[in-house]
């Protein structure tokens, strides 16, 4: 009985590690000739719950082939957006994540 039990906590250990290992890194071809504009619609800088800046944000952007993002921070929507700009040839779109208390 000991032995179906420690085989079955070391399974246990197992699945939670192998479930908290972070997603295969994607990179996506830099050749498409499709006319996609790859780009990605909703980002958090750490100005909300993300972690980094937004020139790390636009780097990281810029190493995985995407050419626009759309930064979603937490807000209420009465903030006036930034004006689009490039970082690290990222186009960058300020946009807002409603967040309500109720």
């Amino acid at each position: 009985m000991k032995r179906v039990a420690l085989t079955a906590a070391l399974v246990a250990a197992v699945a939670v590690w192998g479930l908290s290992l972070p997603p295969r890194r994607t990179v996506l071809p830099a050749d498409w000739q499709d006319g996609s504009v790859r780009g990605l619609l909703h980002v958090h800088s750490r100005a909300s719950d993300g972690r980094g800046s937004l020139d790390q944000i636009a780097a990281a952007a810029a190493a995985a082939g995407l050419t626009f993002l759309v930064v979603t921070d937490h807000g209420d929507g009465t903030r006036r957006p930034e004006p689009p700009s490039y970082r690290s040839g990222v186009l960058l779109l300020d946009a807002v994540e409603i967040s309500t208390r109720g």
